[in-house]
């Protein structure tokens, strides 16, 4: 009885391809890096929009907006004012995140009880919205079969 042989297989570049994305997946430093603005932009358009997650913010209370409008000092162009922008952004090798730079932001993100018993409607201003998750995965995406095909 004799032995034929119709095909062989080599997976050494396969193997490799898969060395290469495990060691850029530890560095991905540039990628996250990248992000950022694209997370910003995100943050912005939320802003513009006046929306959270769950949909438009509610708006003021009728008596706030009267406070607001009979003083022109206290007259806000915007709905929470600079707050949905005072956010600070890093990337490191593994991620990329926003923080606000403003130690009280999450008595108006959950929704609490102020000063004077004010209660402050929940109004979420910072998160990730679906296309920014989209683009997050599609550039990391590409980080890793660059580094595949690199191999």
């Amino acid at each position: 009885m004799s032995l034929y042989t119709f095909a062989t297989l080599d997976p050494s570049d396969a193997v490799s391809g898969l060395d290469a994305m495990e060691r850029r997946g530890r560095a991905l430093g540039a990628a996250f890096h990248a992000l950022k603005k694209p997370m910003a932009l995100d943050q912005r358009d939320h802003a513009k929009k006046r929306m959270g997650p769950q949909g438009p913010w509610r708006p003021q209370a009728a008596s706030t907006r009267a406070r607001r409008l009979s003083s022109p000092k206290h007259r806000p162009a915007r709905l929470l004012g600079r707050l949905p922008l005072a956010i600070k952004y890093a990337s490191t090798a593994t991620s990329v995140s926003g923080t606000s730079r403003v130690a009280w932001s999450g008595a108006h993100a959950d929704g609490t009880r102020v000063g004077h018993g004010a209660r402050l409607p929940a109004r979420e201003f910072h998160w990730i919205s679906n296309a920014m998750l989209i683009t997050a995965e599609n550039t990391l995406n590409s980080e890793l079969v660059r580094a595949y095909q690199g191999a």
